[in-house]
């Protein structure tokens, strides 16, 4: 017997917002979970360790491209039990126009660079209390081949799947609140996610820019523009650096001069980010997601509470431990 279609069934609510969070962190658990059950097996059978096995090119390639694509089934086995209108709910929209795509690569770059100084300042604070994590690139990056591999597994496949998850259904489900709120906590999600501290300001950061590009454009396609654009950029630059021997990572004393000039860097980022967002056109009126007096369903609120206090455990223990 066909379904009919419901109302909720063309938008994400705030309790979808909270499942998809949950979930969010859920799944990448249980992924890691299983991958360590069959590394551990074959690692056994090999005669070596996990470690090891992991720094394997292709083993390492299969990994983490399985990681991002574990949150991407999510997405759509999400979506197909909730009867969802994927398409519809997520805002995948291909058609933004020419210039708003010129504009979020101009955008992912701005921050990219821009934020490169204020950043490294952090870094180097975070650096002066003991914490110095391993900062290296997870799969080779030698030659041309391993150049496209990286850009597909850790450019592409990230910025596709972390967007449907964080920008189509947390960000989405919660613009009822306000778009101001609902790209702050996705932002902020999106943050904590990554478990870094070091890049913890521009992930921040660059979570806020592609909450707005979603909200101005109307398309979650356009931040995965501006997340691969900023995912691939660091990966060509790191290969140059690689096949080239430049160092792309020279110490720096911190003068007083060059922290003044790293908060001046961050401000006129900020600046340039403002004037470049309000470039972006809006090819028409918001229908779907529209700020409303509704307040908050207790059961989503329970459930943000729970992925929030889990997600930072899971930091702090990736970061301190």
């Amino acid at each position: 017997m066909k379904r009919e279609n419901a109302i909720t069934d063309f938008y994400y609510t705030d309790r979808d917002s909270a499942f998809g969070y949950l979930l969010a962190v859920l799944v990448p658990i249980v992924f890691q979970l299983f991958a360590t059950i069959v590394l551990t097996i074959i690692s056994l059978n090999l005669g070596i360790t996990i470690t090891e096995l992991l720094k394997i090119g292709y083993v390492a390639a299969i990994y983490y491209s399985l990681s991002s694509l574990s949150l991407f089934a999510l997405f759509l086995i999400y979506n197909k039990v909730k009867h969802k209108k994927t398409l519809t709910c997520a805002k995948i929209n291909f058609r933004f126009g020419i210039v708003n795509t010129i504009l979020v690569v101009l955008l992912a770059l701005i921050v990219l660079f821009g934020f490169n100084y204020i950043v490294n300042l952090f870094a180097y604070l975070v650096g002066l209390a003991g914490y110095t994590p391993d900062t290296s690139m997870p799969l080779p990056l030698n030659t041309p081949l391993w150049l496209v591999v990286n850009l597909f597994c850790l450019a592409l496949f990230p910025a596709i799947c972390e967007e449907v998850i964080y920008r189509g259904i947390i960000l989405n489900g919660l613009r009822k609140f306000g778009n101001a709120i609902a790209i702050f906590i996705s932002a902020i999600v999106f943050t904590v996610a990554h478990g870094s501290l070091m890049q913890f300001l521009y992930q921040f950061a660059l979570g806020i820019v592609l909450g707005y590009i979603v909200v101005k454009t109307g398309s979650i396609v356009a931040s995965m523009i501006a997340h691969f654009v900023n995912n691939a950029t660091v990966i060509i630059v790191n290969y140059i650096s690689t096949t080239t021997g430049i160092s792309i990572d020279e110490a720096v004393s911190w003068s007083a001069f060059e922290i003044v000039f790293a908060i001046v860097m961050a401000a006129l980022t900020c600046f340039m980010i403002y004037v470049v967002l309000s470039s972006l056109k809006c090819k028409k009126e918001e229908k779907i997601y529209v700020k409303s007096n509704e307040k908050i369903d207790p059961l989503a609120l329970t459930l943000l509470l729970i992925a929030g206090g889990l997600s930072l455990i899971i930091w702090c223990v990736g970061t301190f431990l």
